[in-house]
């Protein structure tokens, strides 16, 4: 969660801030969205953990995404309003619903 929270501001996609915050937890992975699925199990989302990806299958706007959950309703996105990593919400109105998953170490 620091390294995803060290990230806000920065214009990139959701992948590359899931990537950097995997990174930054030994995690050396990089793919689309739905690639992250592979590192973890799903869990729901009273089981969800600060730190975790959450995978959405749909954006809202033709993509798939993800995002770091930070607790309490919250998420860390890359690639929003114009590219800047953001905090919001971790329930996106448009988007589908989010998966969250819990990485396997």
């Amino acid at each position: 969660m620091k390294a995803a929270r060290a990230q806000l501001g920065r214009h990139q996609d959701c992948t590359a801030l899931v990537t950097n915050s995997l990174r930054a937890a030994g995690i050396n992975f990089h793919g689309w969205p739905k690639d992250y699925l592979s590192l973890g199990h799903t869990v729901s989302a009273s089981e969800a953990k600060p730190g975790d990806i959450i995978y959405y299958a749909s954006n809202g706007f033709g993509g798939s995404h993800v995002a770091i959950y930070l607790g309490n309703g919250r998420a860390i996105h890359g690639g929003w309003e114009g590219g800047t990593t953001a905090e919001f919400s971790a329930y996106l109105p448009a988007a589908s619903a989010p998966v969250f998953i819990h990485v396997d170490r």
